[in-house]
C-alpha cells in the first residue's frame, strides 16, 4: 500500500491540506486520522485529484499551527516512509534538496500502523 502511495503522489509536492479529521478512541486500535488533500498523481500527467489518507493505529500525532500562517495548509513536500513498523508521515520534513528527511523538530507529522488510501468522498467516518 505504501508503495501505491508514494508512486502515485511522490513527496505531495506543492498539495493542498483540505481537512484533517481526528478519531480519538481509548482503544487506539480504533483510532484514526484521516487527510483530505488535493494533490498531483504522476501516474495521470500530474494532473490534481482529491484524495483521503486514512491512517489508523495513530502512534504520535504532531499540529503545531502558526496563528498567522496564510499558507499552513499549502504542503511543500511531505516525507512518507515505513520504519521500525510505523508509517511516518512528515509535512515539515528537512529539504535536502535531493532527499527528505525526517524533522525531529517537525510541526505536522503523523506516526501510524496502517495507511489507506481512498477516491475522493470515500471516508472511514461514513463507512465504520
Amino acid at each position: 500500500m505504501l508503495r501505491n502511495v508514494l508512486n502515485k503522489y511522490r513527496e505531495f509536492s506543492d498539495s493542498l491540506l483540505e481537512s484533517i479529521l481526528y478519531n480519538y478512541n481509548i482503544d487506539n486500535s480504533k483510532s484514526y486520522i484521516e487527510l483530505t488533500l488535493s494533490c498531483t498523481n504522476a501516474e495521470n500527467d500530474f494532473s490534481y485529484e482529491k484524495v483521503k489518507l486514512i491512517m489508523k493505529e495513530i502512534n504520535e500525532f504532531i499540529l503545531i499551527e502558526s496563528y498567522n500562517a496564510d499558507n499552513k495548509m499549502v504542503i511543500k513536500d511531505a516525507l512518507l516512509k515505513e520504519e521500525n513498523g510505523l508509517i511516518i508521515f512528515d509535512f515539515d520534513p528537512i529539504d535536502h534538496f535531493d532527499y527528505l528527511e525526517e524533522n525531529p523538530n517537525s510541526t505536522f507529522k503523523i506516526k501510524s500502523k496502517q495507511i489507506k488510501i481512498s477516491p475522493d468522498g470515500a471516508s472511514m467516518s461514513r463507512n465504520r
